[in-house]
């Protein structure tokens, strides 16, 4: 949840792909584990709220900046109480529009993940999240217009899994054709006729995140990976439509495969 909260902090997007940003990752680091009584079902955790600011501004508030950990603890305030209103009022579809067409949606699928991973499916208890600012930071910055308690029965879990089934990519998600550089991971064609073809591995860079997408080389494409390969993992170039689903990773209608 901090994971996914952090990552639309700093990039808003209905899906994260993968929860690796340094921010995100740092963010993690930091959090600490509270004091908690043996056998509690209340799981409390902190994290540090710095402050940063000039004190010779006049306004007590706008001298000092928010802390990234601020806007991620008040992104999940703000994303688990729009989830709770949409399923009491019954409007999952209308949330799902609003975060699609904003430009900046707080809202991810992942985000949905994690909520629906708090339901405890054995004993169908229900949880509640309660966040705490502290009495440092709220006299420095604004007091939060949230709430900060909500409470989630397990008689509603379903309507959750089906917000998150609204945010989930695509099975498929086929992009326009672009141009990938990246090198060979892995060779794993097969050999006939004495001509070597098939699967390779790629690793390539796309959107900031790196992906090991399978691509499906003809005879000649194959021997330009195994060149690559040998070279000490050499630059490659490759034209085609990268596919990306829940289970799979992949490079179709290749136009072109070159060493760079």
């Amino acid at each position: 949840m901090l994971l996914s909260a952090a990552s639309s902090v700093v990039s808003p997007t209905l899906f994260h792909p993968k929860l690796n940003r340094t921010e995100a990752q740092r963010l993690i680091k930091r959090t600490r584990f509270r004091r908690t009584e043996e056998g509690s079902f209340v799981l409390k955790i902190s994290h540090p709220c710095e402050i940063i600011g000039s004190p010779e501004s006049s306004d007590e508030y706008k001298q000092y900046e928010k802390p990234f950990s601020r806007e991620v603890f008040e992104t999940i305030n703000y994303s688990a109480l729009k989830i709770s209103d949409a399923i009491e009022s019954d409007d999952i579809s209308t949330l799902y529009y609003e975060q699609s067409k904003c430009e900046k949606p707080m809202i991810s699928y992942n985000f949905c993940d994690s909520l629906s991973k708090l339901f405890d499916d054995e004993n169908e208890m229900p949880f509640q999240i309660s966040l705490n600012w502290s009495k440092t930071s709220l006299k420095k910055l604004t007091v939060p217009t949230i709430t900060n308690q909500l409470i989630f029965p397990y008689s509603i879990k379903s309507k959750v899994d089906e917000v998150k089934s609204f945010f989930e990519p695509p099975k498929k998600d086929s992009l326009q054709e672009e141009v990938f550089c990246g090198t060979v991971d892995t060779l794993d064609g097969s050999v006939k006729g004495n001509i070597r073809s098939g699967s390779v591995t790629m690793i390539i860079l796309y959107n900031n995140d790196v992906f090991k997408p399978k691509v499906d080389l003809s005879p000649e494409h194959y021997q330009i990976a195994v060149e690559a390969h040998k070279k000490g993992n050499a630059y490659v170039k490759i034209v085609g439509d990268l596919k990306i689903d829940n289970r799979r990773q992949v490079i179709e209608n290749i136009k072109d495969f070159s060493l760079m």
